[in-house]
This record gives structure tokens, C-alpha cells and sequence, in this order.
């Protein structure tokens, strides 16, 4: 697709050739808008984790490639991961519960009846 690039105040003209001077494919277009709109000091930005001490100071997980200088920094909470627990023990805390609720686990014929029906279901 070519399209032509324009001021806001100039509308384009469908009606010109693709081959007049001016046109550009689309794709050309929009990677000259993006640096358009891209501040000129744009800086990357590096995202590390790291531990909050004292309100005031950072300590980064790793290093950025940065000169000493001032920097912004945006602080986010993340969320600690509990422990895994084993198998069986998160078993012995479920059963009691599904128990006291009246829960009754499937029999082998009803599992195999609704396999059956789903394989049945695929043709």
C-alpha cells in the first residue's frame, strides 16, 4: 500500500499516481512517524529487581550499565512466591474438607463413561 506524506493541513490526492514524487509504501511512513514522535533524548531503560532498604536506597540484583548519575526510578512490589508444599500433604488438607462438604470423588465406570462420550464427540 503507498500512501502520501502530508501536513494536517493538506489533505492527500487519491487521484495522483503511486509514481509521483512524494509517495512512500506505508511501512516507510510509519517508521518515519515513530522517530517523529521518539524524543530526541530518548534513553533505554533497564528493568532489574532488587531490595527496597530503609524507604531511600535500592539494591539492585544486578548491575546497569550506567554512569554514575541521577536516574528515575519507578518502584514496584513483587509479590513473594509461598513455598511450595509436597503432594501429599496438600492432599491431607484437601480430603477432610471435600469430606465435611459431602464431596464424593467420581467412581472408575463414571470416569470411563464420560471419556468415552467425549471421544465419541470428536467424530
Amino acid at each position: 500500500m503507498l500512501t502520501r506524506l502530508t501536513s494536517h493541513k493538506q489533505a492527500p490526492t487519491p487521484e495522483s499516481p503511486p509514481s509521483r514524487r512524494g509517495w512512500r509504501p506505508l511501512s516507510v511512513v510509519i517508521a518515519q512517524l515513530a522517530v517523529l514522535w521518539q524524543p530526541a533524548s530518548m534513553e533505554p531503560a533497564y528493568i532489574r529487581t532488587g531490595e527496597l532498604r530503609g524507604g531511600r536506597s535500592v539494591l539492585l540484583d544486578e548491575a546497569v550499565p550506567l554512569a554514575a548519575g541521577r536516574v528515575r526510578v519507578t518502584v514496584q512490589a513483587i509479590e513473594r512466591a509461598r513455598p511450595l508444599r509436597a503432594h501429599a500433604e496438600v492432599l491431607t488438607r484437601i480430603r477432610p474438607r471435600q469430606l465435611a462438604r459431602g464431596h464424593l470423588p467420581p467412581t472408575k465406570e463414571k470416569v470411563d463413561r464420560r471419556i468415552a462420550e467425549e471421544r465419541a464427540s470428536w467424530d
